[in-house]
């Protein structure tokens, strides 16, 4: 089975459970020669079948039975890998979900479905869902025992109707119960503001494929409106991430060529990259590089960037990349921690595999997974979303970062 571009975008930013998608499906091929099977496990495990084969007092169907100890084996690995039976694997491929949302970014925790972000301008983030918050229920179906992508089809349904929640949150002694009506979920990813002082201010609310391109063409309106520039402030704050080409391609915007920008580390080769301010790591074949034509102070002007818990995946590849090159000053609150790579894999009969198959490392050698990114400049409230229009007077944040660029 071969993925073209279309399909892999699709794939990373349909999901949107706010980690990278790396649809690379012959990485893992190399493992079954290197690897002997481990036969007195095996055994086991044929001698656990074979008594419930025979003895369990109602028949045993073989296929959902083997299906079901592979979901056992997978979910034991970690909280984002995943098998997908046959039908689960085509909504995967052809996103056959219902075109409604209520714009969440969500992870796993412990069983239940986690917020990593509620995006801007969304049912969610209207409604007040914060990053952290845990999902008990979907209308009347219970949260627990069930899968990431399970979870997320109860959340879809058709535009206009409505979805109840109850959340777990951290201060609250009793769960919150939220109504939310499904809408179209439209992102404007970039939006750009001169701000007092000769500052610019570029809020960037996800990473889609689109952004780089958009984000250059922002950063140049600026310099053109104010050519003397004496800052940016790159807002990441409640930024669930996207395509690693698109995280890629804005690190390079700011960092000089030819610039660390971080690796992947796994136990296969094809699953060991690095990637720098180049154009071949972040272009696809035949693309224009949209960092042509941009001013020179881009990649020179003082820069602070604004994170908080709800930044995560291919944002905190951007902010890492920033802060190790030293090319800007984080400021805010600490980032989730979301750094792993999941490669999809093809099995028989139209069966498939999500595997967690490599860890991204910042150019410093550090990994992102757990740890995210830590502030220079940390700022209680940080995790409060940003207001529509910058305004230093009713954001902390925001007024931190211009303070610290003004030094």
């Amino acid at each position: 089975m071969k993925l073209d571009r279309s399909a892999i975008a699709a794939l990373a930013l349909g999901l949107a459970f706010g980690y990278l998608l790396v649809a690379a499906l012959t990485a893992l091929a190399q493992f079954a020669p290197r690897f002997p099977i481990p036969v007195e496990q095996l055994r086991l495990y044929a001698d656990v079948y074979g008594a419930v084969k025979m003895g369990y007092v109602d028949p045993v169907d073989d296929r959902k039975a083997v299906e079901d100890s592979i979901r056992g084996m997978v979910a034991g690995l970690d909280e984002r890998s995943q098998f997908y039976d046959a039908a689960a694997f085509r909504e995967l491929q052809v996103g056959s979900f219902p075109a409604g949302g209520i714009g969440l970014e969500l992870g796993m925790e412990e069983g239940l479905a986690k917020v990593v972000t509620a995006i801007e301008g969304t049912p969610a983030a209207r409604a007040g869902l914060r990053s952290g918050d845990l999902l008990l229920r979907v209308d009347d179906q219970p949260v627990r025992g069930r899968t990431l992508a399970e979870v997320v089809k109860l959340l879809r349904g058709n535009p206009g109707t409505e979805v109840r929640l109850t959340v777990v949150r951290s201060g609250e002694r009793a769960p919150l119960e939220m109504l939310l009506r499904r809408e179209l979920i439209r992102i404007n990813p970039v939006r750009a503001a001169l701000l007092p002082g000769g500052l610019g201010y570029v809020r960037v609310s996800s990473l889609q494929e689109s952004v780089p391109a958009r984000l250059a063409a922002e950063l140049a309106r600026l310099f053109r409106e104010q050519p003397g520039l004496e800052g940016v402030i790159l807002d990441l704050r409640n930024n669930p991430g996207g395509l690693l080409n698109a995280a890629v391609g804005s690190s390079a915007l700011f960092l000089p060529e030819g610039a660390a920008i971080g690796s992947t580390e796994g136990r296969v080769e094809d699953s060991r990259r690095r990637y720098a301010a180049v154009a071949k790591d972040f272009l696809w074949g035949g693309e224009r590089d949209f960092r042509s034509g941009l001013p020179a102070q881009v990649a020179s002007v003082p820069l602070a960037v604004l994170v908080n818990r709800g930044s995560a995946s291919g944002t905190e590849i951007l902010a890492a990349a920033l802060q190790d090159d030293r090319r800007a000053v984080i400021v805010g609150e600490k980032t989730y921690g979301l750094g792993s790579i999941q490669t999809i894999l093809p099995l028989s009969e139209n069966r498939g595999l999500k595997l967690t198959t490599a860890y991204w490392l910042r150019p410093g050698g550090g990994r992102l997974e757990k740890t995210g990114v830590v502030p220079d400049v940390a700022v209680e409230g940080a995790s409060a979303a940003p207001p529509e229009v910058p305004d230093p007077a009713k954001d902390p944040v925001l007024a931190r970062a211009m303070a610290a660029l003004k030094r």
